[in-house]
């Protein structure tokens, strides 16, 4: 097999172990995409979805990372009709208004971007909070974007924690074929700390 088309491999791996801190309500758990060493049987490299392909929507809570660290995650578009893709990310502690100092975010497709080299890179925006004044969240939107893995580069520009990532792939109502699909996910990333 072509090392290109290895590449492309994604493993469903049932639900991952707890302590890896990657869990899903919903009956595609804990998978992984496989890249690099991993797609050659070295499986100690999975970079987890940030998304479930086929929902509209999905949210991660608890990303953790140290200063300076990177979290790398794959977000999947998997509908060639998708109206638009998005990404938001805040942190959800209360008195932290979002946190958007803390982190950054970088989306390439095809291939994992980096701090210099990426086709997205997240803006602050501001909404209205239930916990304060104004919540600061970090935003990425695709409008019409192509089918295909798209990679999510967070950087932590200060230690984080309780990261929450939301990723909507909104698509075109088709009634009868969603209709037996759950309309959301909702995953954890690690133990929840105060």
């Amino acid at each position: 097999m072509k090392k290109e088309t290895m590449l492309g491999l994604i493993l469903f791996a049932g639900l991952l172990d707890s302590g890896l801190g990657c869990f899903s309500l919903n009956p595609i758990q804990g998978f992984a995409r496989r890249i690099g060493k991993a797609a050659m049987g070295d499986t100690s490299l999975e970079i987890p979805m940030i998304n479930v392909p086929g929902q509209r929507f999905t949210a991660t809570h608890g990303i953790q990372a140290k200063r300076g660290e990177h979290k790398l995650f794959v977000f999947t578009v998997d509908d060639s009709n998708a109206n638009y893709a998005a990404l938001s990310g805040n942190v959800a502690i209360s008195g932290t208004m979002g946190g958007p100092e803390k982190y950054e975010m970088y989306l390439r497709y095809g291939a994992p971007p980096t701090i210099a080299k990426y086709d997205y890179k997240a803006q602050v925006t501001a909404s209205d909070s239930y916990v304060g004044e104004k919540l600061y969240s970090r935003d990425i939107r695709i409008e019409r974007p192509r089918p295909g893995q798209y990679y999510l580069l967070i950087k932590a520009n200060e230690d984080l924690r309780e990261l929450l990532v939301t990723a909507i792939v909104d698509t075109p109502p088709d009634v009868e074929e969603r209709s037996n699909k759950p309309g959301f996910t909702i995953q954890r990333m690690g133990e929840f700390q105060k």
